[in-house]
């Protein structure tokens, strides 16, 4: 079968994040080709997409990737053959041997399949959006159970990590699910259009056909605590324009696996807001002028979630005794003080 290279790239990277980060079991770093569909898998998301083939196989994503990328071909003609997939093109040749074994690709299948009789809802248009904002407040400590997860509860999204809470609203209720947080920046490459539940999978889909599926962290989530965290009185007051980029700049002097594991340190007094950031090899602060003359504050946050939210329009900042938030008409986003 002959293919547009770019037409395969484009259909093999968006299948990146349903690839193992580890080889614990091969076919989990493997793409998977099923005669219809061309798939990935890795115990905690199943992505595919709608690719007919005449053969069923699994090669290496990593090798496949690397492969296609050193093309210079407009056009790839794919074939299997005698237990090898191959890519030929004009100015290469690729022979991948290919894996015969069924056992990943039909745990993925039965997710799949399972979505086949559920009743599909729609995805509100503001939904990967409020996931992506909620990820930054849920936990990275492997032992707090659900506070690692997104909770997603009629009209309400929700994170936190005890010390800080964020909930959005979106336009749209849906019914209830919980899924590990860093999955909100995988699906934001999608352009999700519906979704269902089934026993311990959240599914998406999109108006190509594609399938995000996405595994239950569990059927409870402490929604009422997080509200009443939500509660808060003080302070109100607007902040600069100036501050987004200032955030922006940190973000490349914190360390961090990914961007949102990043942190800076805020400090507000004496007209200024001052941004700390700290890695290895040294230091940066960033200075914008506030008009605040009231007790110093310090606080924690992501370089990456404060750029983020500045510019969606949350300019709006509410000082209490303990505690700090932002909000905006559609997000509230509170957090714990530090001890200056």
């Amino acid at each position: 079968m002959e293919i547009k290279k770019k037409e395969l790239a484009k259909i093999l990277s968006g299948l990146k994040p349903g690839l193992a980060k580890r080889e614990i079991i091969e076919e989990m770093v493997h793409f998977i080709f099923t005669g219809e569909r061309v798939l990935t898998f890795n115990d905690e998301v199943t992505i595919s997409y709608p690719f007919k083939t005449d053969f069923q196989c699994s090669v290496n994503a990593k090798d496949m990737l690397d492969g296609l990328s050193k093309a210079k071909s407009e056009n790839i003609e794919m074939s299997f053959i005698e237990g090898q997939l191959d890519l030929i093109c004009k100015d290469q040749d690729i022979f991948m041997n290919a894996s015969m074994d069924d056992e990943v690709k039909n745990i993925a299948m039965d997710v799949i399949e399972a979505t086949e009789q559920s009743d599909w809802k729609s995805v509100p248009e503001d939904f990967t959006d409020a996931m992506y904002l909620a990820m930054f407040s849920a936990s990275r400590d492997e032992t707090d159970e659900s506070f690692q997860g997104i909770c997603v509860s009629d009209q309400y999204i929700y994170s936190s990590d005890k010390l800080r809470v964020t909930q959005c609203k979106m336009t749209a209720p849906m019914e209830f699910f919980v899924i590990r947080a860093p999955i909100a920046n995988d699906l934001k490459g999608f352009k999700l259009k519906t979704y269902c539940l089934t026993e311990n999978w959240v599914n998406f889909k999109t108006e190509d056909d594609i399938l995000f599926s996405v595994k239950k962290m569990g059927d409870e989530w402490p929604i009422e605590d997080a509200v009443n965290f939500l509660k808060l009185e003080g302070s109100r007051f607007r902040l600069p324009d100036t501050l987004q980029a200032a955030a922006q700049d940190l973000i490349t002097w914190t360390e961090g696996d990914m961007d949102f594991h990043k942190t800076v340190k805020v400090t507000m007094e004496n007209n200024l807001i001052v941004l700390e950031g700290r890695k290895e090899s040294g230091l940066m602060r960033k200075r914008v002028m506030l008009e605040y003359q009231r007790d110093p504050i310090v606080f924690l946050i992501s370089p990456v979630y404060l750029a983020a939210i500045l510019e969606r329009g949350a300019t709006r900042m509410i000082i209490g005794e303990t505690r700090a938030a932002f909000k905006k008409d559609n997000m509230f986003h509170i957090m714990q003080l530090q001890a200056k």
